[in-house]
């Protein structure tokens, strides 16, 4: 699991006004991304593993050329010693349903990946820096409810919440996200495990 550093932003809510949202502090929401993070499982070759969009002496994002050209000199154990993801955790209501979701955003500093034809032989190119992917896990309160007073951690969280359906980045706007609904099914073990593809990063469950 690459999980290193993680950057954690403001609750928000959606939704219609009559479903109220789940109100978390900052420990409950570290908590449930904590509990729920998922097995990122990369290909023996893959090149690029997700890390900061920050530079590594700076908060702010560095030209590509040369963070490309540093990060490709580094060994596979450096590149995972640097690994990270950003998450956020908010709620909304859905159907009438208060729902949390869970985004975690992988951060590749370089895409490299060739579109390959089926029936039609052809071959295009599609690398490009700055690689942003994303996976939303999406939870729903169990029927027990939720222990505000109880101590937030990640057993915390999974007894509070149950994984819904998991909804994975795959080619935007060419391949819809791939997805997986829990309904009519039994809950799955955690962490779960996420497919990357080699190059694009896009992502499955």
């Amino acid at each position: 699991c690459l999980w290193a550093t993680c950057v954690l932003t403001a609750i928000r809510s959606q939704g219609a006004e009559s479903t109220p949202p789940v109100m978390l502090s900052d420990a409950q929401r570290a908590a449930i991304a904590t509990a729920f993070a998922p097995t990122l499982v990369l290909h023996p070759l893959e090149a690029y593993v997700p890390t900061s969009p920050m530079g590594a002496t700076s908060d702010v994002p560095e030209a590509w050329r040369p963070r490309v050209a540093r990060y490709e000199a580094l060994t596979q154990e450096e590149k995972l010693q640097q690994a990270a993801l950003g998450y956020r955790v908010y709620s909304r209501a859905r159907n009438g349903v208060a729902e949390i979701i869970v985004e975690y955003w992988c951060y590749y500093v370089y895409n490299a990946f060739t579109v390959r034809g089926t029936w039609l032989p052809y071959r295009v190119s599609d690398n490009h820096p700055h690689d942003l992917e994303r996976l939303f896990i999406i939870l729903r309160p169990r029927q027990n409810g939720i222990d505000s007073d109880e101590a937030a951690d990640a057993s915390w969280a999974r007894r509070s919440f149950r994984l819904r359906s998991i909804i994975a980045n795959a080619h935007d706007g060419s391949v819809p996200p791939n997805q997986f609904d829990t309904r009519g099914t039994e809950e799955p073990t955690l962490p779960v495990a996420i497919l990357v593809e080699r190059g694009s990063h896009a992502m499955a469950p």
